[in-house]
Formats: structure tokens, C-alpha cells, sequence
């Protein structure tokens, strides 16, 4: 079940005359208001109230009111370079680190050189939109999944750093549990029994033994 709670003019205007009057401007507009709601639009509000309070806390430009790109940027991040994108697949101390190391491969990350790796790197940028959206959702393979827990990374953690945890990190603690989760047989099986070679040769002479005897009329 879904419980993201979608970007709506009601709490958008409640949560801007808020910060009108934290900054000390003026009440927000319809007109203001209408906009903030579609440029964030295909947000959750908690998205957006956790992206207000990363820019509150930014010592840079925490002290200015925010615009509809500031809240965007928390949520999704800043632009990645393909050196920094090869850093965090040798790290592996973020999801995005471990998925992006998995893409690359760990012997290509320990012997390449930096002229192939930047290359690979440009595939993780344009595969990371798609694998942000998955980890909002809460869609990680069991793969990345148990390779994150390999290297000590809690997969509901931020993607990676400076955004915001994934808005469905419920699911991924489910999907972690049943990782976990011991797979029972229905029956117990019976053990094997290992025979000596004197019980083999016995079973032998007793098979040889066996005859085929006509039924009597």
C-alpha cells in the first residue's frame, strides 16, 4: 500500500505562510501558491517538508526563502561528475555506490584505467533517474539488496548523500526482513545413511539372490 501523501494546495499554502512568516514576508498569494504546487508537482508533500528543512538548515542559503528549484534540488540532488560517480562505486558507502559498482564490476573498478572508467561512469548517469525512482519506490533486485548489506550500506538510507530518504523505505525494510527470513522445508528429510562396504556386499548377494520364480496354475 501507498501512503505518499501528494504535493496539494492546501498544505502548500499552510506550509508557505509558514515560512513567509519564519523569512518574514509577505502571506502567500493563490496566485503564489498555484505555482509552487505545479512545479512540485509528482512530489509528496513530506518530500517537499523535508527539502524546506534541508534548505533552513543551509548555512549558504538557508537564510533566503525558498524557491521551487531549492526544494527540487534537495529532493533530487545535486548534478553528478563521472569522477565522482567512480569515487562512490569504490566507497560503496550509499546505495547509489553499490549499484553503481555493480554496473562498472569490481575487477574493471581495480584495473582499468581512468579513460574506460569514465566512460562506464557516463552509463551510470543515465541510468540513475531510473534506479532513484526505483529506490523511491522501494524497488530494489535481491541482488542489490543483499550487496548493499555486504558492504555494511542500509538500503533504506538516502540514495545518496544530500537527498532525502526513499519516500517508500517500509517496503524496502520488508524486502531486507524477508531476505533474512530462514526458508523452512515442509518435511524434515531423513538423513543419508552411509553404508560399510560388508553392509554393500551384502546388499549385493542379497539382490543377486533374486529370481524370477513362474506363478503355478
Amino acid at each position: 500500500m501507498n501512503n505518499a501523501n501528494p504535493v496539494n494546495k492546501g498544505e502548500m499554502f499552510d506550509l508557505l505562510n509558514s515560512l513567509e512568516d519564519y523569512y518574514g514576508s509577505k502571506p502567500a498569494s493563490t496566485a503564489t501558491v498555484n505555482l509552487y504546487v505545479m512545479g512540485l508537482t509528482g512530489y509528496t508533500q513530506e518530500q517537499v517538508q523535508a527539502a524546506v528543512g534541508k534548505h533552513m538548515q543551509n548555512p549558504r542559503n538557508g537564510q533566503f526563502f525558498p524557491k521551487v528549484a531549492d526544494l527540487v534540488k534537495y529532493i533530487n540532488g545535486l548534478d553528478l561528475s563521472t569522477d565522482q560517480i567512480i569515487a562512490m562505486a569504490r566507497l560503496k558507502n550509499c546505495p547509489l555506490g553499490v549499484m553503481a559498482a555493480i554496473q562498472i564490476g569490481s575487477y574493471d573498478l581495480d584495473n582499468q584505467d581512468s579513460f574506460y572508467l569514465k566512460q562506464r561512469a557516463e552509463e551510470v548517469l543515465q541510468l540513475i533517474p531510473e534506479w532513484k525512482e526505483k529506490a523511491n519506490n522501494g524497488e530494489y533486485s535481491e541482488h542489490q539488496l543483499r550487496t548493499m548489506i555486504k558492504y555494511d550500506v542500509e538500503p533504506a538510507s538516502p540514495f545518496h548523500a544530500g537527498l532525502l530518504p526513499p519516500r517508500e523505505s517500509y517496503r524496502i525494510g520488508m524486502a531486507v526482513n524477508a531476505l533474512a527470513a530462514p526458508i523452512q522445508d515442509e518435511q524434515p528429510k531423513e538423513p543419508v545413511k552411509i553404508h560399510t562396504e560388508e553392509e554393500k556386499r551384502e546388499i549385493i548377494q542379497s539382490i543377486g539372490q533374486i529370481g524370477y520364480k513362474p506363478s503355478s496354475h
